[in-house]
């Protein structure tokens, strides 16, 4: 009898394990509550003049695939450059995959540093394939 409480517990343990780890995660997508869908993104592009856009692909990557006017700053180098972010201008950050760009906002979140007007594209940047390599309009 003992011993089925033991498992018993020890099941539960588990479940709340995992419970709290859902938790953890919820609040810090919770956090980063300023995706943009592709679509979305590309809505901004085409209408707003001043859209501050920043590249954080590598720089060979960014030489063949990037939106006209974005700034390249490679996401493994973001940290240094947080402090040069325009807190006046609408900024969207975009990477390849998503990941370096949520990263990113993650850090400034984290950080303390303003994201009112920041923005991150959450997805795969479609526009590659429908450009192939040239710059976006």
């Amino acid at each position: 009898m003992l011993h089925i409480l033991m498992i018993s517990g020890t099941a539960i343990g588990v479940m709340f394990a995992i419970w709290v780890v859902g938790k953890a995660i919820q609040a810090l997508q919770g956090k980063c509550t300023k995706a943009l869908e592709y679509e979305e993104f590309v809505k901004l592009i085409k209408t707003e003049p001043d859209l501050h856009l920043i590249d954080l692909t590598e720089p060979d990557y960014f030489k063949k695939h990037h939106i006209k006017g974005a700034v390249n700053i490679p996401g493994e180098d973001f940290q240094q450059y947080a402090d040069t972010l325009p807190d006046d201008k609408l900024c969207v950050m975009y990477c390849r995959t998503g990941l370096q760009s949520r990263r990113a906002f993650q850090f400034l979140t984290e950080n303390g540093y303003s994201t009112d007007n920041l923005y991150y594209l959450d997805a795969k940047m479609m526009y590659v394939a429908k450009y192939e390599g040239k710059e976006a309009q």
